[in-house]
């Protein structure tokens, strides 16, 4: 019988993943913990993704098929919020797998008598011969209450936690009453959607356990090589750091957060600039980013800041381009 409060929900953006949609709905349905719905937002695919979405949907009532024109991950993903259910979600990509069929029944056990917002675990990558390596190091089980969680990851330094939106499960109410939705039209939406939820979120609970298998594949976004794509991936690191810094600037952060913080954006800001300009781009780089060194404790750092007063952001820029030679 379909459960219409389910306790989990599982948002899939589908755009034309013919040859991995099955594996991936067969890790979520052999799952021992069976109260859960499967979301498959079909995103204007052009294969056969939906007619295989669609079998498994005829096999099993807790498969739910939402059509759309194609509009991007985001999109999708913040259509089948909006649709869910259940009273956590997880986004799960359509080209990866459930780690274990035990999953969502261990989630279970640590959530069934807690109001959490927002659940950090463990990935693996893997390729289509399933080598694994391990993303993350050891995770330590550990929960933060009553306090600004992106505060208590900054000050830790646990910028795992703002780097991938796969490997979390997300209180549903939690994520709409707060509307937060996924960014749109961006190329590093992970990067950009997670610090708001952690700014937001009160209740975060980090697991010592693997939920999720990441698929490194030939032609997926993560592979592509082009130069053009690069560029625009290098672009779009630059445009998150700078967001990213004027949040962490306007938040009630501590100032160990705030350090942490600036300086691991700024570092991408610089690492995107290198991305972008070996890869054709024509800018030049922002210097308002060096407005954001002020808070950043590293003694190097803090070096070219008092320079920057002295001599001018321009020139402290400049020392930092030669530090990521960026020419």
């Amino acid at each position: 019988m379909l459960n219409n409060n389910p306790f989990f929900s599982i948002v899939i953006p589908v755009y034309n993943v013919e040859q991995y949609v099955g594996e991936c709905l067969n890790s979520l349905i052999s799952q021992t913990f069976d109260d859960i719905e499967i979301i498959c937002v079909i995103d204007g695919s052009t294969d056969k993704s939906k007619e295989i979405c669609d079998s498994y949907a005829f096999i099993d009532q807790r498969i739910k098929i939402i059509y759309q024109e194609n509009q991007g991950v985001s999109a999708a993903r913040n259509k089948g919020l909006y649709c869910a259910l259940g009273k956590y979600v997880h986004f799960v990509d359509p080209d990866d797998r459930i780690h274990d069929k035990d999953v969502y029944g261990r989630l279970y056990q640590e959530l069934y008598k807690r109001k959490i917002d927002v659940v950090v675990a463990g990935s693996v990558y893997y390729t289509d011969i399933f080598d694994k390596k391990m993303e993350f190091g050891k995770i330590e089980h550990k929960k933060k209450q009553n306090s600004n969680s992106f505060e208590f990851i900054l000050e830790n330094k646990y910028f795992f936690a703002l780097t991938s939106g796969v490997n979390k499960i997300f209180r549903r109410d939690f994520l709409v009453n707060n509307n937060i939705l996924w960014p749109l039209n961006v190329t590093n939406e992970d990067d950009r959607w997670l610090p708001l939820v952690m700014n937001n979120c009160r209740e975060i609970l980090f697991l010592p356990i693997y939920i999720y298998d990441v698929r490194r594949r030939s032609g997926s976004l993560t592979s592509i090589k082009s130069k053009d794509w690069l560029k625009k991936r290098g672009k779009g690191y630059m445009d998150t750091a700078k967001i990213n810094c004027n949040l962490i600037e306007k938040s009630s952060l501590s100032n160990i957060a705030k350090s942490n913080g600036i300086l691991y954006y700024m570092q991408l800001y610089f690492c995107g600039l290198k991305q972008y300009r070996d890869n054709g781009g024509v800018d030049f780089g922002d210097i308002t980013i060096m407005n954001y060194m002020k808070y950043v404790k590293n003694k190097k750092m803090k070096a070219i800041y008092f320079i920057s007063k002295i001599l001018g952001k321009k020139f402290a820029f400049d020392i930092m381009k030669r530090r990521y030679k960026i020419e």
